[in-house]
């Protein structure tokens, strides 16, 4: 059988351009007040256009990663960013990259009960009252709205009670490329708005439930049925995402 190849996917010079410079700000190259090279030694160093270099500066600027200033002292300037901002630098990357939905789902499956699994061998009396009392607001807004942000919020303060920087930095990524996935998928034009409602309601009853079997495993410091628990919230997850994304 003659091999088959994938197409190739045309990228835009400016789109490259801007995730060169992408690159060199998350890998520590470029530093929050350094200044870009001057305009004409970029258009060389590119070997791009004029055009096709402002189209990439501007943005770049649009995104808040860097300041142009006009005048004899002007220049691109890279900005500081803030931990927030540099998270959905890092997830623009990734999704520039081509990240796949499967990657981001195999990911969660075995990150998230790791955590609750650590979390419940560890977690204090004031942290159990804390998660208690997320439960709780997690509760309320789900029966006022039929929906509730607490879900990220109790994800995001099981990662902290780790207490290991990389496993916060992690989950926060992971959410908000869910977000950036969600946002992209609940706006497709062909998409089947009673299927997605239906699922939705679905997901958004079963997620308060399953958080709370989870945290209650936790505070019992029960850390394997933390873990089991965490573990079936992750499939159900999966199986309605995958299904959305049909």
């Amino acid at each position: 059988m003659a091999k088959k190849f994938a197409p190739i996917r045309k990228t835009k010079a400016s789109d490259l351009i801007v995730e060169e410079i992408w690159s060199s700000i998350l890998n520590g190259e470029l530093q929050p007040g350094d200044r870009l090279p001057p305009e004409r030694e970029l258009v060389k160093q590119f070997d791009v256009s004029k055009v096709t270099l402002r189209e990439a500066l501007q943005t770049l600027e649009t995104n808040g990663y860097i300041k142009r200033k006009r005048g004899v002292t002007g220049g691109s300037i890279v900005l500081e960013l803030a931990p927030t901002r540099g998270i959905d630098l890092l997830c623009e990357y990734l999704n520039a990259k081509g990240l796949d939905i499967e990657e981001v789902i195999s990911t969660r499956l075995i990150l998230d009960p790791l955590i609750s699994e650590s979390v419940a061998r560890t977690i204090t009396p004031k942290e159990a009252h804390q998660l208690t009392l997320l439960i709780e607001k997690h509760k309320k807004e789900y029966k006022r709205t039929g929906k509730s942000k607490f879900g990220w919020h109790f994800e995001q303060y099981l990662a902290k009670l780790t207490g290991n920087k990389m496993l916060i930095l992690f989950t926060d990524i992971l959410i908000q490329i869910v977000i950036n996935l969600e946002t992209t998928l609940f706006h497709k034009p062909k998409i089947d708005r009673g299927k997605q409602n239906k699922l939705l309601s679905q997901y958004y009853k079963d997620t308060y439930a399953e958080h709370r079997e989870i945290a209650e495993a936790i505070i019992r410091h029960a850390p394997e049925e933390a873990r089991s628990a965490m573990l079936r919230h992750r499939h159900n997850w999966a199986n309605i995402f995958r299904e959305l994304c049909q």
